[in-house]
């Protein structure tokens, strides 16, 4: 069951299915081991291989399952071959096998809290690789690290970059080419490329726009603020035979969102949508992006709806987007 359990969480990780000397089913899957101690070995290899920090994560079990194993070496085939009778169960466990319960319990719970761990530093690994920013040794936090030391994309020229690319690649331990594979990413990184001066850009939407989306938002009075839609906004104003037609047309946000090109309000909506969702990273930011255009095929349909939201969540929202994204915006 460990090398299942293994096996397929490993898997989930992206980046494992691009390393070219890994055997994919090198866990004893496969069928050319069932040793405990074996499997141990090779999961520890193989995390080295697509992380440092998921194999210090389980450089923490592999203690736990080594001792398992001295003491316990045919456990595996005691579960995988179960005996039929009693000569064959006493070959595989000695008559005066005797351990502490307590200790077996104390063991265990450790145990399962580090196999936690590991498990979740899985799952963050499969979101992280998921983004494409990294390199066959570099992660993307190390991608990230790397762009902080370097110098701003004017000084590009002079011996102090030549200087900093070398100390890199003896930092990392890697070849000019990766660095440079590397450095590409950072250029054209919506959050890195601020480390190296160069401003992240929305491809529509410009300052002006956010500037004026906030100033419309804070125009609003705090109660009509707080309430979902249109209806909501002006519920406090709205006098008998009113035509709700004529409520819309004196709604500040809506009329905003009506100046706007439906471009612009795709990038607005995802930034929306990328904060209030707790999106992590920024490369995910085309894919809110790609599912809004699915959903919302026009203008009208994308104003209808985003105009619809709780104007204090919306601001909100973006604003956590934008502080991501840094730059001028």
């Amino acid at each position: 069951m460990q090398e299942v359990y293994f096996h397929f969480n490993l898997c989930s990780i992206s980046k494992y299915q691009e390393l070219p000397d890994v055997e994919k089913g090198e866990f004893g899957i496969s069928g050319k081991t069932h040793n405990l101690e074996d499997i141990s070995k090779r999961v520890e290899g193989l995390s080295g291989k697509i992380d440092k920090e998921l194999s210090k994560c389980y450089g923490v079990i592999s203690p736990y399952v080594l001792d398992f194993y001295k003491e316990f070496p045919n456990a595996n085939c005691l579960l995988r071959y179960p005996w039929k009778d009693t000569s064959s169960r006493e070959k595989l466990i000695k008559k005066d096998m005797v351990f502490s319960v307590s200790h077996f319990k104390i063991g265990v719970n450790a145990l399962h809290k580090k196999v936690r761990k590991f498990s979740n530093e899985i799952k963050r690994l499969k979101d992280e690789y998921g983004t494409g920013t990294w390199t066959r040794n570099l992660s993307r936090r190390d991608i990230k690290k790397i762009a902080e030391l370097l110098p701003d994309i004017s000084k590009w020229k002079t011996k102090k970059f030549l200087n900093v690319k070398k100390r890199i690649q003896m930092k990392y331990k890697i070849e000019e080419t990766e660095l440079t594979e590397a450095i590409d990413k950072i250029k054209e990184h919506l959050e890195f490329s601020k480390c190296i001066g160069i401003e992240p850009r929305l491809k529509f939407l410009q300052p002006r726009d956010i500037s004026s989306m906030i100033g419309t938002i804070d125009s609003i009075s705090e109660e009509e603020v707080v309430s979902d839609g249109v209806e909501g906004r002006f519920r406090s104003s709205f006098k008998m035979g009113e035509i709700m037609e004529e409520l819309y047309k004196k709604d500040p946000f809506l009329k905003f969102l009506q100046t706007l090109s439906y471009e612009k309000l795709v990038e607005l909506y995802s930034l929306y949508k990328f904060g209030i969702e707790h999106y992590e990273y920024l490369e995910l930011l085309p894919e809110v992006e790609a599912r809004i255009k699915s959903d919302f095929t026009n203008k009208i349909d994308i104003v209808d709806h985003f105009s619809g939201h709780a104007l204090h969540i919306v601001r909100k929202g973006i604003i956590v987007s934008l502080e991501k994204l840094g730059g001028k915006f």
